[in-house]
C-alpha cells in the first residue's frame, strides 16, 4: 500500500470516494477506487402545529409537521398528541436508516377553571336600610377576567 499510511482499510464517514494505490516488490503499481453513497447521518427534525394555538378552555391538538425527511413516529399516539391540560409531550421519531429525533410539544394556554365571582357590598349586605349609596365590588378567583 503506497498511500493511506499503508493501511488496507479506509473508513468513510460520509459519501465519497477513496483511491487505494499499491505496489508490489517488483515495482508493479496499481490503484483501485472505492465509492460509497448512501451514508445518511442527518438528524430528522419536525415542527409542531397546534390547534387551537390561542388561549382556550378546550383541548389542544399538537401535530408533527414540516419534517425534513420521511419519519416513523416511535412515541405513543403517532403524529398527534391531544392535550386536555397544560403540559409537555415529547414526540420521538426516526428515519429509515435509524437516525433519531425529538420534538417537544408544550402547551400553556388551556384554562378550564370556571370563573367564580364574589360580590362585596359597602355598607355590608344585611346591615339594614340606608339612605346612602351602596357600593358593590366584584372580584374573581383568577386573574385576567374582563368585565363587559
Amino acid at each position: 500500500m503506497t498511500n493511506n499510511g499503508g493501511f488496507l482499510r479506509y473508513t468513510f464517514t460520509g459519501d465519497g470516494s477513496f483511491t487505494f494505490t499499491f505496489q508490489d516488490a517488483y515495482g508493479n503499481t496499481g490503484s483501485q477506487t472505492a465509492t460509497v453513497t448512501g451514508i445518511d447521518k442527518i438528524t430528522p427534525t419536525c415542527q409542531i402545529f397546534y390547534t387551537p394555538s390561542v388561549l382556550t378552555n378546550q383541548n389542544v391538538l399538537a401535530t408533527l409537521v414540516n419534517c425534513n425527511k420521511e419519519i416513523t413516529v416511535t412515541s405513543a399516539g403517532g403524529e398527534t398528541h391531544l392535550f386536555a391540560d397544560n403540559g409537555v409531550f415529547q414526540f420521538t421519531f426516526e428515519d429509515h436508516v435509524g437516525n433519531s429525533g425529538r420534538a417537544n410539544a408544550e402547551v400553556n394556554w388551556i384554562d378550564k377553571i370556571a370563573i367564580l365571582a364574589t360580590l362585596v357590598y359597602s355598607p355590608p349586605e344585611g346591615s339594614g336600610k340606608t339612605n346612602g349609596d351602596v357600593e358593590v365590588t366584584i372580584s374573581f378567583n383568577k386573574p385576567n377576567v374582563t368585565v363587559r
